[in-house]
């Protein structure tokens, strides 16, 4: 026997329900991929365009996460689209998280290496104001292998809304030609879980401001040196 109007009618409505449910899932879910301009994947946007995008529509807050940032004449340009976004949003919260490292050999106090990179981000990286905020995880300066550890996350955290968790560093290579592969997501619940983890780091002094850089007071934090 054939199946009733009403059982056919509720089968079509789950098969719709899950097919809704599933283009939902892909609507929030977006690869991201780099490569080569001759192999890159069809349909997937670049790192460098997916980052642009997230700063450019930037209302409240950007949270910026990298292991390693270009140092090349080129590297401005890399945060220049987020530097007007400020400047077009003066109250716009802008931080970023990076990892400053001990290069081999080098025994200078851990203030000595943190107040280098903030002359070197200042001066190659970001050299105009307004600057965000910026954070590194004292650990990396440890001398001595068994208790080193370093901020190797890379990701770009916007409004609560968007975030991009990528392979790529905040390098021109790697916006560019490496191959990177990343995602794109656009679910409140993931976004807001993924800054609340990275703003803890902040409030539990996992990481420490960089001197110099942003406008936040350094009084309640103290100096990284002490932190070796």
């Amino acid at each position: 026997r054939g199946m009733g109007p009403e059982p056919l009618a509720m089968t079509l409505e789950l098969l719709a329900e899950e097919r809704r449910a599933t283009q939902a899932m892909r609507d929030r879910v977006e690869l991201v991929w780099t490569d080569e301009p001759q192999r890159r994947a069809p349909g997937a946007r670049t790192t460098s365009a997916v980052v642009r995008s997230l700063f450019v529509s930037a209302e409240r807050s950007v949270l910026v996460v990298s292991y390693a940032l270009d140092t090349a004449k080129n590297a401005p340009g890399l945060f220049e689209p987020l530097r007007q976004r400020m400047l077009e949003r003066p109250g716009l919260e802008v931080r970023l998280f990076v990892n400053i490292r001990r290069p081999y050999g080098d025994e200078r106090e851990d203030a000595a290496l943190v107040d280098a990179f903030s002359e070197q981000f200042a001066a190659r990286l970001w050299p105009e104001e307004p600057r965000p905020e910026v954070f590194y995880d004292p650990r990396a300066l440890r001398v001595g292998g068994t208790t080193r550890a370093c901020l190797h996350a890379k990701c770009v955290v916007v409004d609560d809304v968007r975030a991009l968790v990528t392979s790529a560093n905040f390098t021109e290579a790697a916006h560019e030609r490496n191959v990177e592969a990343g995602v794109l997501v656009s679910d409140e619940g993931f976004v807001r879980a993924l800054r609340e983890r990275l703003e803890g780091l902040v409030r539990g002094k996992a990481v420490l401001p960089v001197p110099g850089l942003g406008a936040l007071s350094l009084s309640t934090y103290g100096h990284g040196g002490s932190m070796s």
